[in-house]
């Protein structure tokens, strides 16, 4: 499994969500004038996307800043 799919797994089972931070509620019309709102939820396949697409915007250099984390992290357990 990897990252996004973990990510998106650990949402859905706890039942969080993002939400547009610019416009989190939107108020929707209804006929008697009385406010109605709805959250602006950002979708998982929508969280899913764009993480997809800074990946591949990002290429190489996304890869190899995990592979440097993870370099790091061997070379603390290895001196420590």
């Amino acid at each position: 499994m990897n990252a996004l799919d973990f990510i998106i797994r650990l949402m859905a089972s706890n039942h969080w969500g993002l939400y547009y931070k610019n416009k989190p509620i939107e108020q929707l019309t209804v006929q008697n004038n009385s406010p109605l709102f709805k959250i602006n939820e950002v979708s998982l396949e929508g969280v899913e996307k764009a993480i997809r697409e800074l990946q591949e915007k990002e290429g190489t250099e996304w890869k190899n800043k995990i592979s440097s984390n993870q370099e790091s992290q061997n070379t603390d357990i290895e001196s420590g």
